[in-house]
């Protein structure tokens, strides 16, 4: 028979299924283009599925594996963004 599980470990399940998809998604996008300089615009729903502010997190930490800098700005859906070896 099943059992019933709290509250928390049910949470806990979905917010690894749901990071688990994420990084999925992540791995599918084209970073060598977007890591050439230029400013981007990504769209939720064409350029990546999560939440906007998780895509803006996941550019930034692409740019500390880089060892580039970037700036990001969410703005509704969008995330405007532009990795740079040398911002200010």
């Amino acid at each position: 028979m099943a059992e019933a599980l709290s509250g928390a470990v049910m949470t806990a399940d979905i917010l690894r299924e749901k990071a688990k998809a994420e990084r999925k998604d992540f791995e599918s996008l084209d970073w060598d283009t977007w890591l050439m300089g230029d400013t981007w615009a990504a769209a939720q729903g064409e350029d990546f599925q999560c939440e906007p502010k998780a895509f803006a997190a996941e550019v930034r930490r692409r740019a500390r594996e880089a060892e580039m800098a970037c700036e990001t700005e969410v703005k509704g859906d969008r995330v405007y963004f532009r990795f740079s070896h040398d911002l200010a």
